[in-house]
């Protein structure tokens, strides 16, 4: 219901008391409260009944609403999912990309035992691509022994390569990344 939506978006608590108490569908305005980070109004959305796992259609593919937490660095939010019980899908790679580290740290210290090495490749192989220094330095540092040295060398190449119409910030982000990656022993082998 848009007006649900509105209500959610604006923080307008009472307005929503009143909606929820004629029982209208929850979950847009969930993703209202979650997108403006208004942790009250989630939390309330919830315990009324929306879907802590709703999925998003967008042009390119389905996401979660932890999905969309992480990719925007609601860590609050993100917190929030996790203690409700949200499946972690893709997340650690959308906060890795968007360079998310707190996001990230959020997700490992509430999840570590859902995240597998091919999530740890996956956060590092987007972040060396995004040049995103920070997060390559945590993921190196906490991630399992499955990040072995291919998938290091891989995020070297993906630093290293690309784009060749970079702008000069983007440029220093990936040497700052290489320079991470050599300090990791990429170029070793």
């Amino acid at each position: 219901m848009e007006e649900l939506d509105m209500a959610s978006a604006k923080g307008r608590v009472q307005c929503m008391k009143v909606l929820l108490e004629a029982e209208v569908d929850l979950d847009g305005a969930f993703l209202c409260a979650l997108d403006v980070g208004n942790m009250q109004l989630a939390q309330r959305l919830l315990e009324a009944g929306a879907d802590v796992n709703l999925g998003i259609d967008k042009n390119d593919g389905n996401y979660s609403a932890i999905q969309m937490a992480s990719w925007f660095g609601k860590r609050r939010c993100v917190k929030l999912l996790l203690a409700r019980g949200a499946k972690v899908g893709r997340a650690l790679q959308d906060a890795a990309v968007r360079g998310h580290c707190e996001t990230m740290y959020t997700l490992l210290r509430y999840r570590w035992d859902d995240f597998t090495p091919k999530d740890f490749r996956e956060a590092l192989l987007g972040a060396a691509e995004a040049g995103k220094a920070d997060v390559i330095r945590l993921l190196l540092m906490l991630g399992p022994v499955g990040l072995m040295i291919d998938d290091v060398r891989k995020a070297l190449a993906l630093a290293t390569g690309g784009d060749e119409t970079r702008t000069s910030e983007k440029a220093r982000a990936n040497a700052k990344c290489v320079r991470v990656l050599l300090e990791a022993g990429a170029a070793v082998l």
